[in-house]
């Protein structure tokens, strides 16, 4: 019988073959697989993805076999041996006709074949970001899904409306996406199985969002900027934002980064004049937040203590990124100085301390719980005692990060992030020229005790080919292959438009490379067309995404 998908709901068509009394029975002693029923037909949020209803006569184990034109998977699932299951059944190619069979199997190991359910998915939407694959090496690639999130670029700049969260396989194929009306910053997965992701909601950070793989809402938080935004439910962490990054701990507790206003006095006013007169000014510093899920706030390390309030750096004075949220947060213009801008932080399980990505001071800075500043990494200039004693000294061929993005603390104990390179200078020297500028990979080994810092790794390495993301990007070391993921999001290139004029147009990258000296590329996928929008991504990462049988008591189906 064919399932109707009610009207209001795009996804896929669900055809069910030969369901009835011949179910079971292909083995007298194995659990019969007596029932198969769609729970819910696809959310339009997440229409690759169904719930599936699957009874057996006797406490079972499920597998499930998916097979389209393009060969066959066949998937154990996580969950409890039981006798009512909920399969969240992800992982279908759009535009593609799958037979989906269903394995039940007892401790014995008998196992029984229910007869299969034919699952016909609507293509990708018009208007999906365009993705093409130009390496892919599955042999060499780290296993698991890539998931990314996309911003769509017009005139104005990042679409506000626009929200989508994707994941590919290792050929660059959809195999899930998200979408949402409102801007996704990052996503990671849970301990859970499920998702969690950062939102923006008309310019004001303070959303996190918490779904499962079928695209329902488990779970909100709201900031204080939030509030007036929030839908009902969701859950206040009594704090001024959300913004750029958050982190589960093994103890299931939340860590995100927050904001905070101070003013002092004697401020400086430009990064161009060191003689330029000073004033008193607002200033926004950054604060990392530690939450338990149903929103108290545990502790707060506020970065205008760890680090020099009056250091500034490029991107120090500006004011854009924040001011709709402390609009919002009623100050009353919403402009204040950037002095900082956190972008990332990584947990060092070493030590439980946090390692700081401080985009506008060019300087990533390992924080203890403390508060206090263990060591900073980056360029020299400009750090007064006491901070100059946390200065890590140089060792070797080793050139310093500027503006980065996406710290992390990998297996090792080395801290790998992504160089964007804006400037590559300090006030008050003369900035690179964006023509001239360049990113990397770059992988940095910190002796505590020397107080020193090593250049490790670097991609692209000498002589190959540049190329620079001025904003957003991400590198990941991937634990079971030892290569780096690189989301190279933020590229442009000048194209002439209609009426003779030049502008740039917007396109990502992401792609994976081994990590040797001379690194190779195993994987390479790019956002990038000729229509006038374009596409930025903040952050990729591989995914292995739980395929678990439950009970409808353990997965929400509404």
């Amino acid at each position: 019988m064919r399932l109707g998908v009610p009207a209001r709901r795009a996804g896929p068509a669900f055809v069910v073959a030969a369901l009835g009394t011949g179910l079971g029975g292909c083995d007298w002693t194995a659990p019969s697989i007596t029932r198969l029923n769609v729970a819910e037909p696809a959310r339009p949020e997440a229409p690759l993805g169904v719930a599936v209803e699957v009874n057996t006569d006797e406490p079972a184990r499920l597998s499930v076999e998916i097979a389209d034109d393009a060969g066959v998977d066949r998937l154990e699932l996580d969950g409890e041996p039981g006798t009512e299951h909920v399969v969240p059944l992800v992982g279908l190619r759009p535009g593609r006709t799958h037979s989906v069979t269903f394995i039940a199997t007892d401790a014995a190991g008998n196992a029984d074949r229910a007869p299969p359910l034919i699952v016909e998915t609507d293509p990708l939407p018009d208007d999906f970001p365009p993705l093409d694959t130009t390496v892919s090496r599955p042999e060499r690639m780290e296993p698991g899904w890539t998931l990314l999130n996309v911003y769509r670029w017009g005139d104005e700049g990042n679409d506000p409306n626009f929200g989508l969260l994707v994941a590919v396989d290792a050929t660059g194929e959809v195999v899930w996406y998200y979408r949402a009306d409102h801007t996704i910053m990052q996503a990671i997965p849970l301990a859970n199985g499920n998702l969690l992701y950062m939102a923006s909601l008309d310019g004001v950070w303070g959303i996190l969002v918490e779904i499962d793989l079928l695209g329902n809402v488990v779970r909100r938080w709201h900031s204080r900027a939030a509030a007036g935004s929030a839908p009902a439910g969701s859950i206040l962490v009594d704090t001024d934002s959300l913004h750029h990054e958050i982190i589960e701990l093994p103890s299931g507790n939340l860590v995100a980064l927050s904001s905070e206003v101070r003013s002092y006095d004697d401020y400086p006013t430009s990064d161009e004049d060191a003689d330029a007169p000073r004033e008193t000014r607002d200033v926004i510093g950054d604060v990392i937040v530690e939450f338990t899920p149903d929103g108290t706030i545990l502790a707060e390390w506020p970065l205008l203590d760890a680090v020099d309030p009056y250091r500034i750096s490029y991107g120090s004075l500006g004011t854009g990124f924040w001011e709709d949220t402390y609009l919002a947060l009623g100050h009353p213009t919403g402009e204040a100085a950037d002095w900082a801008h956190a972008n990332a932080f990584a947990h060092d399980p070493a030590d439980d301390a946090f390692v700081v990505s401080l985009r506008h001071q060019d300087a990533q800075v390992k924080v203890d719980r403390n508060g206090a500043a263990r060591w900073i990494l980056g360029p020299h200039g400009g750090w007064n005692e006491p901070w100059h004693d946390r200065l890590l000294e140089p060792q070797g061929d080793l050139e310093w990060p500027f503006h980065g993005h996406g710290v992390e603390v990998t297996p090792d104990g080395s801290i790998l992030l992504f160089d964007n390179g804006n400037n590559r200078a300090l006030p008050f020297d003369e900035p690179m020229a964006s023509e001239d500028s360049y990113s990397r990979a770059v992988e940095f080994e910190v002796d505590e005790e020397a107080m020193t810092v090593r250049q490790a790794w670097a991609y692209p390495g000498a002589g190959a080919e540049r190329f620079y993301s001025s904003f957003l990007s991400d590198a990941d070391r991937l634990p079971q292959t030892g290569n780096v993921l690189i989301t190279d999001g933020a590229r442009t290139r000048p194209v002439e438009t209609e009426d003779g004029e030049t502008e740039d147009r917007r396109w990502a990258r992401i792609v994976e490379v081994t990590r040797d000296e001379a690194a190779e590329v195993v994987f390479e996928l790019t956002l990038d067309d000729e229509s006038p929008v374009g596409w930025h991504v903040y952050r990729a990462g591989r995914w292995t995404p739980t395929r678990a049988a439950g009970t409808a008591a353990t997965i929400d189906v509404p």
